[in-house]
């Protein structure tokens, strides 16, 4: 329209253009405003993030509507409103399980996806079709026989490993939250004061050990000497160095 205005055309849009102007202009302002910032964010967006978004979408679309449905009898127009509304209501039945995580099965989350740039996972959610039958050997299964009072026994099949995993609960409103919860802060103080206490207690080890060192009992060179034999702790013996030509007495008779 805008473009249009500057070649020289002026459209009056039935009369309703400056209405139009300031509604649906207002509302598509608003909606490119939500809406780039969210280009930029390189994670995974979720509909929390752009419900403003798709709520200035939702208004700018009824204005649109009303605008190009102004000129049908009032019968057809009323048939087209009840048709959106019958849609919008199936819309919200299908995609309600994304919005509020309610149980679904992986077939009607194929379904749902009406382009392939919609990337939302489907795996997660079990099967409709169970289990795939495949032509493999019966594994006979362990079982655990557990005594009862008063009655035959219990056995307890094992769960036979080739089965498929459970499907388990996945809470991606819980996910998103922690990822956005925030960095824990770093508190510098409290890190300095532990390297410096780290660094004193390294100090006060090493002078401790040099002092150990220093009280070591002194060593005498005839308590060390090995060449000494003979001679019992606390008396004065002579020591006989090893090597010398003296020779033990020999006994009489000999």
């Amino acid at each position: 329209m805008f473009l249009r205005d500057r070649r020289g055309i002026c459209d009056r849009l039935m009369g309703v253009r400056e209405r139009y102007a300031d509604t649906v202009g207002f509302f598509f302002i608003g909606w490119v405003l939500h809406w780039i910032p969210f280009f930029i964010m390189g994670r995974q967006l979720f509909i929390h993030h752009y419900l403003p978004a798709l709520w200035l979408a939702i208004m700018g679309f009824i204005g649109t509507l009303d605008l190009f449905t102004r000129r049908i009898s009032r019968r057809v127009r009323q048939v087209l409103m009840i048709g959106l509304l019958l849609v919008t209501i199936r819309m919200y039945f299908q995609y309600s399980h994304i919005a509020y995580g309610t149980a679904w099965s992986r077939e009607g989350c194929q379904s749902s996806k009406w382009l392939k740039s919609w990337d939302y996972d489907c795996k997660r959610y079990p099967s409709m079709h169970g289990t795939v039958t495949t032509t493999a050997v019966d594994v006979p299964q362990p079982t655990t026989v557990m005594p009862s009072i008063g009655g035959s026994p219990a056995v307890i099949h094992a769960q036979n490993p080739e089965d498929p995993p459970q499907a388990e609960h996945f809470d991606p409103l819980e996910n998103e939250n922690k990822l956005n919860e925030p960095a824990p802060r770093i508190d510098h103080d409290k890190l300095n004061s532990n390297a410096d206490k780290l660094n004193k207690d390294m100090k006060k080890a090493a002078t401790t050990a040099r002092g150990d060192e220093k009280d070591e009992p002194v060593v005498h060179d005839d308590e060390k000497d090995e060449h000494f034999v003979g001679g019992d702790a606390g008396q004065d013996h002579t020591p006989t160095p090893q090597g010398s030509n003296l020779q033990a007495p020999v006994p009489p008779g000999f």
